[in-house]
Order: C-alpha cells, then sequence, then structure tokens
C-alpha cells in the first residue's frame, strides 16, 4: 500500500492505555483511574465512526489521544510503511516535535 491509498489507516492505535492518578497533598498517587484500556483500532481514510459510552468512559481522553493532544509514548506501534522506511532517530526527532506541540496546545 502507497502513502496516499484511500485504503491506508488514517488512524492505527494497539494498546492504548490512559491512566489518571489522584494526588495526595504531598504528591504521593492515593489513586489511579483506567480510562482507556488496551484500545486496538483502526480508522480507514474516508471512514466515519461514532464514539458513544457514558459520563466519565473515556470518550474525551480518546478522542485527546486521536487529536494528539494527550501521548504516551509508552504504547509501542507497529510501523505502517510510512514509519517502516524511517531511521529511529527520525521517529525520535518526531516524537519530540509532537510533544512539544502538545505543550504549546496545553498553554493556549
Amino acid at each position: 500500500m502507497k502513502v496516499g491509498d484511500s485504503m491506508e489507516n488514517m488512524i492505527d492505535a494497539k494498546g492504548l492505555v490512559h491512566e489518571y492518578s489522584r494526588r495526595d497533598e504531598n504528591g504521593n498517587v492515593t489513586e489511579i483511574k483506567r480510562a482507556l484500556d488496551g484500545i486496538d483500532i483502526k480508522v480507514k481514510q474516508g471512514d466515519f465512526i461514532a464514539v458513544l459510552g457514558a459520563n466519565g468512559s473515556g470518550k474525551s481522553t480518546f478522542a485527546k489521544h486521536l487529536n494528539a493532544l494527550v501521548m504516551k509514548w509508552e504504547v509501542v506501534a507497529e510501523p505502517n510503511e510510512a514509519l517502516g522506511a524511517m531511521k529511529s532517530s527520525d521517529i525520535e526527532q518526531c516524537k519530540a516535535i509532537a510533544q512539544a506541540m502538545a505543550e504549546k496546545i496545553k498553554k493556549s
């Protein structure tokens, strides 16, 4: 499959997990809540999806991950053809740029 092919996955997440920590006044973790628990999703270019769920079920957290507003680099992604040709140093540079962009978005 070539980049730009209409069947290319625009979103390809595997094992997506997000946890929120609650801390006490001393900064010690008192509670951990898992908002996303091992989500696997592939969305092809042109697909429409709907995310449904009760209040507090993780819909907004999931959307933030898809929009790169939240990034957890501990998640291991299997490279597609576009990333397969990249050197690991290039991928690390992309991660650093994405994290810097996310920080700017948080501040605005």
